[in-house]
């Protein structure tokens, strides 16, 4: 029986550190990793404080979850459960897409498990969040709408949607001057 919970408490354990993980930045990782090897033991079970944290971690994802599918609902003017339809109506896999955009750059969440969620395929939802980089960086007015959403959700609370918001956009426009530079270089000899 103590192997047993050994056991679980070591998955547990990985499940605490995962959602952590998730919300750091990547640069951080291995900082991350030194002190969480410091601080907890290789094999124990999760004491009552470290459920409740990964308890309240879930809870607050699942909180800007539904609060980032109801301002893109409500922007476009579709109903939240629309989302979870198997359709190919271009408001609706468009809304599903910019969900998919927000949640993953900014909760660092699995591809599989928004896939899960929307009972999606891991590849669509990556093909829809490259197809959102991509309508975001290159048609002005699909960009305005997901600022528009992005300031709702942090009128809601949730600063950092808009925060990747203004990063993202921040470099695309870095990259499409860089781009123009090299251009214009190449041009004039």
């Amino acid at each position: 029986m103590k192997a047993m919970n050994e056991i679980t408490g070591t998955r547990a354990i990985r499940a605490i550190k995962n959602e952590i993980i998730d919300m750091i930045p990547p640069t951080h990782y291995k900082r991350f990793n030194q002190l969480w090897e410091l601080v907890v033991p290789s094999v124990a079970t999760p004491s009552p404080e470290q459920i409740e944290v990964q308890q309240q971690i879930a809870c607050e994802r699942d909180r800007f979850w539904l609060c980032v599918e109801d301002k893109v609902c409500t922007h476009i003017g579709i109903n939240s459960a629309d989302l979870y339809n198997k359709t190919r109506v271009r408001e609706i896999s468009h809304s599903r897409q910019i969900v998919w955009w927000i949640v993953y750059n900014t909760c660092r969440i699995s591809l599989q498990a928004l896939a899960n969620r929307y009972y999606k395929d891991h590849a669509t939802c990556l093909h829809g969040i490259r197809q959102v980089n991509g309508y975001v960086e290159h048609d002005k007015s699909f960009r305005l709408d997901v600022e528009l959403i992005c300031d709702a959700i942090a009128n809601a609370g949730f600063t950092q949607a808009k925060e990747f918001f203004i990063t993202f956009t921040n470099e695309c426009e870095r990259q499409k001057n860089k781009n123009d530079e090299r251009i214009f270089s190449e041009q004039k000899n």
